[in-house]
């Protein structure tokens, strides 16, 4: 999961400040979770949505849940 949500950071221009990863029991899925929280800075405004796109249709194919959000 991080090495393909990486890839698509590095082909837009997006660095990585921080990245924090973490497991977790999930009870109810009878499993364990697998999370990951990033401070990222991007090249342009303009580039924003293309790498919010490309990271949502990442997560479609990788049926995870990746949240984006702007400080």
């Amino acid at each position: 999961i991080v090495r393909e949500i990486t890839k698509v950071l590095v082909d837009h221009g997006v660095s990585i400040d921080e990245l924090h990863t973490a497991t977790r029991e999930a009870p109810m899925a009878g499993g364990t979770l697998f999370e990951a929280s990033a401070s990222l800075r991007a090249p342009a405004a303009g580039s924003r949505a293309e790498v919010r796109a490309a990271l949502e249709q990442l997560a479609d194919e990788l049926m995870v849940e990746v949240t984006v959000s702007e400080r």
